[in-house]
C-alpha cells in the first residue's frame, strides 16, 4: 500500500487535517513527477482538485507541465481552469501564452487568436509583446497577409528596442521588398537594427535611405547611424571615416556636430591617438560652446 493510500486511511477530522493530507499528497506528486512517474503523479494531482486545497493553482500548473508532450485535449481543461480562475497569478500570462501556442499548433487558429489577444491585453510585458507578435503572425495562416504587415508595423512603432521588434522586422522583410518601403518604414527598420546592434542589416537600410532620400531632413541622422553601425563591430577606422564624412556634409546640424565629437572618441577607442588629438582640438576650436 502506498504512502499516499495510508495517509488517506487516517480519519480526517477537520479542515486543517485535510490541508495537511493535501500538502503531503502534493509533495509526493511533485517527487513522482521528477522521477518521471507522471501518470502516478497526475492521478494524485487530479484527486487534489476535488479537495479543499489552497494550492490548486500549482496543482493545475503541474498537470499542464506533466501533460506537455501529450495531445492538447488532455491538458486543455487544466489550461482553461487555470486561465479563468487565476488571472492575477504571476504565471498567468506565461500559461495563457503557452495555451495559445498549443492551440495554434493543432490548427485551432480562431481560439489561438483569442488567447494571444487576451495575453496582449493583459499588458504583462514582455509576454504581452510576444503574444502580440504571435497574433500578428497567425494572420498568415488564415491568408490575411495585409493584417500581418499592419500589425507588425504597429508592434515596432510601440517599441523598436526589444527582441520582439527585431523578430517582427525579420518577418516584414519576407513580406515587403526593400524597394517598396517609404522613408518612414525604412527609417523604422533602421532604428530596430540600430537598437539590436545588427550592423550589416542596419547599413542595408541606411544605404537605401541615403540613396533614395538624399535631401531628407534626417539625412544627417542617417550619416551618424552609418558610423555607429561600424562601432558595433569594433571596426573603428570605417566608423571614423563615416563620422568625418557626415560632419563634412553637415557641419552646422546637430547630428553633424555630434558626429565630429564621436569621431574623436572613436579614434581614441581605436588607439589612433594622433588622430583623436587632432579631432578633439578641431572640435574645441570650431565648437567652443557645444554641449558635447
Amino acid at each position: 500500500m502506498s504512502k499516499s493510500k495510508k495517509r488517506r486511511d487516517i480519519p480526517r477530522l477537520g479542515h486543517p487535517i485535510i490541508e495537511t493530507h493535501c500538502h503531503l499528497d502534493y509533495l509526493e506528486a511533485v517527487l513522482l513527477s521528477r522521477e518521471g512517474r507522471k501518470e502516478e503523479a497526475n492521478s494524485i494531482l487530479e484527486g487534489l482538485l476535488e479537495e479543499e486545497f489552497l494550492l490548486k493553482d500549482y496543482v493545475l500548473m503541474h498537470l499542464i507541465e506533466n501533460l506537455d508532450d501529450q495531445p492538447l485535449s488532455l491538458s486543455q481543461p487544466y489550461f482553461e481552469k487555470f486561465a479563468s480562475d487565476y488571472r492575477s497569478h504571476p504565471e498567468w500570462a506565461a500559461t495563457a501564452l503557452l495555451y495559445a501556442k498549443k492551440l495554434e499548433e493543432i490548427g485551432e487558429y480562431v481560439e489561438a487568436k483569442v488567447w494571444y489577444d487576451r495575453v496582449w491585453r493583459s499588458r504583462r510585458k514582455p509576454l504581452s509583446r510576444e503574444a502580440a507578435l504571435g497574433h500578428a503572425l497567425l494572420h498568415l495562416k488564415t491568408n490575411e497577409e495585409s493584417e500581418t504587415v499592419r500589425d507588425l508595423h504597429s508592434l515596432i512603432q510601440k517599441n523598436d528596442r526589444d527582441d520582439v521588434a527585431y523578430k517582427g522586422l525579420q518577418k516584414l522583410e519576407e513580406l515587403e521588398p526593400l524597394e517598396s518601403l517609404n522613408e518612414a518604414k525604412a527609417r523604422q527598420a533602421a532604428e530596430v537594427c540600430l537598437n539590436n546592434r545588427d550592423s550589416a542589416r542596419l547599413r542595408t537600410y541606411l544605404n537605401y535611405l541615403i540613396d533614395k532620400y538624399p535631401k531628407s531632413p534626417s539625412r544627417d541622422l542617417y550619416g551618424y547611424m552609418m558610423g555607429r553601425s561600424y562601432v558595433f563591430g569594433d571596426d573603428y577606422q570605417p566608423a571614423v571615416e563615416a563620422y568625418d564624412k557626415n560632419y563634412t556634409l553637415f557641419p552646422k546640424s546637430s547630428w553633424g556636430i555630434f558626429s565630429a565629437d564621436v569621431s574623436a572618441n572613436t579614434a581614441l577607442r581605436g588607439r589612433d591617438y594622433e588622430g583623436a588629438e587632432k579631432r578633439y582640438r578641431s572640435f574645441l576650436r570650431d565648437h567652443p560652446t557645444s554641449k558635447h
